[in-house]
């Protein structure tokens, strides 16, 4: 191995399909353990926990996301003119 580290970056998670988040979050899981790759999931926690809440698959939600994710990072709601002020 020369080294060399790959970021993984799945975005909008929270758009696709019930059965496609499923898919995508299986996975990773599956290939989390390669070495030198990282994955960025980039979702709304609410709407990827009822996905997985859907799947009779994966039991409960919280504890399938724990599998995966190593590292949970909440973002705030940006303000109004915060998001104006980016616009200009």
């Amino acid at each position: 191995a020369d080294g060399r580290r790959f970021v993984v970056t799945i975005d909008d998670l929270d758009r696709l399909q019930d059965d496609e988040v499923v898919a995508i979050l299986q996975m990773v899981k599956t290939v989390d353990r390669l070495p030198n790759i990282i994955y960025i999931l980039i979702y709304d926690q609410q709407i990827v926990g009822n996905a997985l809440a859907k799947s009779a698959r994966q039991g409960s939600a919280p504890n399938f996301i724990e599998k995966i994710v190593q590292q949970e990072l909440e973002l705030p709601q940006p303000g109004r003119a915060r998001l104006l002020a980016m616009l200009d």
